[in-house]
C-alpha cells in the first residue's frame, strides 16, 4: 500500500421554508441513484461567485469551512443550510448568509436549491450523538434525537443531497466523511453503525454522475490550520497502517474551499488525509499538486 505526500459581503438574511417532509425507505448496503424524474431546477449562470449551499455549517468544522469560504468573494459565495437561526447568530459571523433547513427534507433541499440558485452543495452534516448522565466510574449511554440517527442524515440526507444536485444539475458536490469506513469494527461505528451510513452515501454519490469531490480526513482536531504538510492516500490505506493520525479541522475546511476553487483537478476526485507533525515536512500550499495525485474512487 502506497500513500502520496503533497507538498461578496452578505447583511445576515436567514431564510425560513415551509415544505413538507419526506421519508426515505433505506435499502440494501448498496444502492445505485435513480434517474431524475422531477423537474429540473435551472442554476445560475451569469458569470457571479459560485452559490455554496453548506450544510452542517454551524458545526466545529462547517463554521470554518463559511468562514474561509467567504474570504474569496469574487469566486464563492457561501450560503449556510443550518437548522437553527439563533444557533447560526451565535457561531457564525455576523455578515454570514443563512437559510433554515435540512437535509432529511428532500422536497425543503430542493425548493431552497432553487430558489437560491446554487451551483454546489458542500456537505458537513453529520449526526451527532448525545449521551445520557451516567454514575462517576460508569460508562454513559448515548442517543440520538428523532430524526438524527446516522442512517437518517449520513445516509438519507446524503442521498438527498445527491438525487436534489442530480435533478438541478449541480456543478460539484463536496462530501465530507471520515477515515476509517472499510473498518465494520472501527469503535465509531458503535454509535449507530455511522461510518458505514456515511460511506454508503459516498459510494451512491459517485455512483450518480454528480461530479464530486469526497474527503475522508483522519482524527479531527481544533488546531490552527495551514502550519503543516498534509498527506493523502485512499481507500484507508493510512488507516489500516497507522490507524487514524490527525488533522486540523482549519485544514479540513481549506481543502473544501480548495476544491472548489480547483475543479479542473478536484472534481470525481476520493482521497483520505491527514497532516504530518508540525515542524515535518513542508506546509502544503501546492493544491492543484494534491488534487492530482487522488484517486477516483474509496
Amino acid at each position: 500500500m502506497a500513500f502520496v505526500a503533497v507538498t461578496p459581503a452578505f447583511s445576515r438574511k436567514t431564510s425560513f421554508l415551509a415544505a413538507p417532509a419526506t421519508s426515505a425507505t433505506p435499502t440494501g448496503s448498496r444502492v445505485r441513484p435513480a434517474p431524475a424524474t422531477r423537474v429540473v431546477i435551472g442554476m445560475a449562470t451569469g458569470g457571479g461567485p459560485k452559490r455554496v449551499l453548506v450544510s452542517g455549517a454551524t458545526g466545529r468544522t462547517g463554521r470554518l469551512a463559511m468562514a474561509k469560504l467567504a474570504t474569496h468573494p469574487d469566486a464563492l459565495a457561501p450560503i449556510g443550510l443550518v437548522r437553527s437561526a439563533e444557533r447560526a447568530a451565535e457561531v457564525l459571523d455576523p455578515t454570514a448568509q443563512t437559510v433554515v433547513g435540512d437535509v432529511t427534507d428532500r422536497d425543503g433541499l430542493a425548493a431552497l436549491v432553487g430558489e437560491h440558485r446554487i451551483d454546489a452543495v458542500v456537505v458537513l452534516s453529520s449526526a451527532i450523538p448525545k449521551f445520557k448522565p451516567a454514575e462517576p466510574g460508569a460508562r454513559p449511554e448515548h442517543y440520538f434525537e428523532d430524526g438524527g440517527e446516522p442512517e437518517s442524515v449520513d445516509w438519507e440526507g446524503g442521498r438527498n443531497v445527491v438525487d436534489v444536485a442530480k435533478e438541478a444539475g449541480l456543478d460539484h458536490v463536496v462530501l465530507v466523511g471520515s477515515m476509517g469506513s472499510t473498518d465494520s469494527r472501527h469503535p465509531l461505528n458503535a454509535f449507530g453503525n455511522i461510518l458505514k451510513w456515511k460511506r454508503q452515501a459516498e459510494q451512491y454519490l459517485i455512483d450518480s454522475g454528480v461530479a464530486y469531490t469526497i474527503i475522508n480526513p483522519g482524527g479531527l482536531q481544533d488546531a490552527d490550520g495551514g502550519r503543516r504538510e498534509l498527506v493523502v492516500g485512499h481507500n484507508d490505506e493510512i488507516y489500516k497502517l497507522y490507524g487514524t493520525p490527525a488533522i486540523p479541522r482549519s485544514d479540513v475546511a481549506e481543502l473544501v474551499v480548495q476544491a472548489l476553487l480547483h475543479p479542473e483537478v478536484s472534481k470525481n476526485k476520493a482521497m483520505d488525509v491527514i497532516t504530518k507533525p508540525e515542524g515535518e515536512g513542508t506546509v502544503t500550499q501546492d493544491w492543484a499538486k494534491l488534487f492530482a495525485q487522488t484517486q477516483s474512487q474509496l
